[in-house]
């Protein structure tokens, strides 16, 4: 008992001793995933994804009517909030498809107008580019679907109630009533507040982005710092086994308590800068790291990484190999659980396989801990 004390101070000293060189590394590390973040940032979000979608309109009859029914369009709420749209020739809209500079291009067949007043509804051709992202045609291709629907629907209730006028014998009341519904749904359609409940949806789910990202940040932090610190853990600890295997005490103690010092010493000394972190950035996120439950919450979370990235390194080895094999799981591992993407973008199976990864727990402990 006193050999198992004595070997796991003497971890606990080791493991000590190479924190401030760890802390150094780290904050050189954090400086570079910092600076690589904002650059990312700017390019992930940056005007052409944060941009309306630019949509090309060509039109094969009179450009004064085709152009209302655009002007009309583009005053939906969901239109003018995401798209834009310009009138253009065939030749060019093509062009525009090929170079990347719009999204998509709506053709508009002759005869559309006279055939969405009397119900024969020629199609319009939507040809989609190839340049731009899946997210953002699918986005359009909702947003058209959402047009078409509403057009339907505004068709729909007119001839119903032309239809009525007829059978009820007061055929005079048509031009008045077609009057009085196409005033009613252009309103509709202009402010579909009145309508419908606007329900926002996030992909970082209860968190604000810079909650999420913020959290996210500090784990990949102490993920470097962990990772960095098993690799002090050969040192001279081949000698120390020798030695206290020659007194009786046993390869899987020393294991078990080598682990345990490594797990407590990165405990304590990743709460010094989660807490500077969490404090530091506390105005503007929320975060309330200075309470029971944030301070239990985050001590908890470190224990869990430490000890699964002391044993990932026990596997793969504390050489630099066996370091660089444990980054890049680790690696796999954030990804895997949204730490740089939000779930919701990633593919369905990523996302599946994601629940279950150790690192979306801990995000998911740390956020209720801190929030």
């Amino acid at each position: 008992m006193r050999a198992g004390g004595t070997f796991f101070r003497l971890e606990m000293k080791r493991y000590a001793k190479a924190v401030p060189i760890v802390f150094l590394e780290s904050i050189l590390f954090g400086i570079m995933i910092l600076v690589f973040g904002i650059f990312a940032s700017k390019y992930v979000y940056g005007e052409q994804a944060t941009g309306k979608i630019k949509v090309g309109i060509v039109s094969m009859e009179d450009e004064k009517l085709s152009g209302m029914l655009v002007d009309f369009v583009s005053s939906m709420d969901s239109m003018k909030e995401s798209c834009s749209f310009e009138m253009m020739d065939e030749a060019a809209a093509y062009e525009g498809l090929k170079n990347g500079s719009i999204y998509a291009a709506v053709i508009l067949p002759e005869g559309l107008i006279d055939g969405i007043m009397n119900g024969q509804n020629i199609p319009a051709k939507v040809v989609f580019g190839t340049s731009h992202s899946r997210m953002e045609t699918d986005v359009f291709r909702e947003l058209a679907k959402a047009g078409g629907r509403l057009l339907a629907t505004a068709q729909a209730g007119i001839y119903a109630a032309d239809e009525l006028c007829v059978l009820s014998e007061h055929g005079d009341w048509i031009g008045e009533t077609e009057d009085y519904l196409n005033r009613a749904y252009l309103q509709y359609a202009l402010n579909r507040d009145r309508v419908f409940d606007a329900v926002e949806v996030q992909a970082t789910g209860n968190y604000s982005l810079l909650q999420y990202y913020c959290s996210a940040l500090l784990l990949v932090f102490l993920s470097f710092i962990g990772l960095t610190l098993a690799g002090f853990s050969n040192g001279t600890r081949t000698a120390v086994c020798r030695i206290m295997e020659t007194k009786g005490f046993a390869r899987g103690w020393q294991l078990f308590l080598d682990v345990f010092a490594y797990t407590m010493i990165f405990t304590l000394s990743g709460m010094v800068p989660a807490v500077l972190f969490l404090q530091g950035t506390a105005q503007k996120t929320g975060f309330t790291i200075m309470s029971f439950s944030g301070i239990a919450g985050t001590l908890m979370v470190l224990f869990a990484m430490g000890l699964l990235i002391r044993l990932l390194v026990m596997i793969t080895g504390s050489h630099t190999a066996g370091l660089g094999v444990s980054f890049l799981v680790l690696l796999i591992l954030m990804i895997g659980s949204g730490l740089f993407i939000p779930q919701a973008f990633l593919p369905p199976i990523a996302e599946r396989v994601g629940n279950y990864l150790p690192y979306r727990f801990f995000h998911e402990m740390l956020l209720k801990s801190i929030c």
